[in-house]
């Protein structure tokens, strides 16, 4: 059997390779707000993704997020921190998983149940 140090020394040689293959996770949520319309105010919802490194958030778009199950956002610019942006759409199986595209990547997770009321969230974590 090697000993501690060979063992070591191995798993030094192996980590790089593995951490290029291990993409760390983040968070897509769904706000459900209300903007002023003409006749009132209309459900709306804001997407947000955090990256890993920093956290984008997109719309205000038409519906609240329990009415985007199985919708879409058209591709907008989300904005970050510092004036950073990107340019991604959002959108909601009927499985209710939350999607996110952007950058030619395509990041989901699946919360169980989409929130209904106004002003509420709903966020899960991706792998």
């Amino acid at each position: 059997m090697p000993s501690a140090s060979l063992r070591a020394l191995a798993l030094l040689a192996v980590t790089p390779l593995l951490a290029s293959f291990v993409r760390a996770g983040g968070t897509i949520a769904c706000y459900s707000t209300q903007v002023d319309g003409g006749v009132g105010e209309i459900p709306s919802h804001n997407p947000e993704f955090y990256d890993g490194t920093d956290t984008y958030i997109g719309g205000p778009y038409a519906l609240a997020c329990g009415e985007m199950v199985g919708e879409s956002d058209p591709y907008g610019t989300w904005e970050g921190s510092d004036g950073r942006t990107i340019s991604a759409k959002f959108w909601i199986t009927d499985d209710l998983c939350m999607n996110v595209e952007t950058n030619g990547n395509h990041y989901y997770c699946c919360p169980g149940s989409i929130n209904q009321n106004t002003y509420s969230v709903t966020s899960c974590n991706w792998s």
